[in-house]
């Protein structure tokens, strides 16, 4: 497992997702892939408190890892939860 390349990989989907604080919904790059492809936010999830953690992975996720990335499912087991820990420590902040 190349971690500098999954370590980037987690970076530009973490600079994809947009956290909105107000409406508590994230907006991520990865729902829609492929019945919207020009549109570059794919998805909104809500989220209801600070204290939520999905310990599932998002729907999506996985294809967009491997279509996009080419990643196998431990190299994605690993970039999902670094993202989930980065996305609910952002989530966290803004309380």
């Amino acid at each position: 497992m190349d971690k500098k390349f999954l370590n980037r990989v987690l970076g530009q989907l973490v600079n994809e997702t947009m956290v909105d604080n107000d409406k508590k919904e994230l907006s991520v790059p990865f729902w829609f892939q492929i019945s919207q492809p020009f549109n570059p936010y794919f998805g909104t999830y809500r989220y209801f408190s600070s204290n939520e953690s999905r310990r599932y992975i998002l729907p999506g996720f996985v294809n967009h890892c491997k279509d996009v990335y080419g990643l196998t499912y431990n190299e994605i087991d690993y970039v999902w939860k670094e993202y989930r820990n980065i996305i609910r420590d952002e989530i966290q902040s803004l309380h």
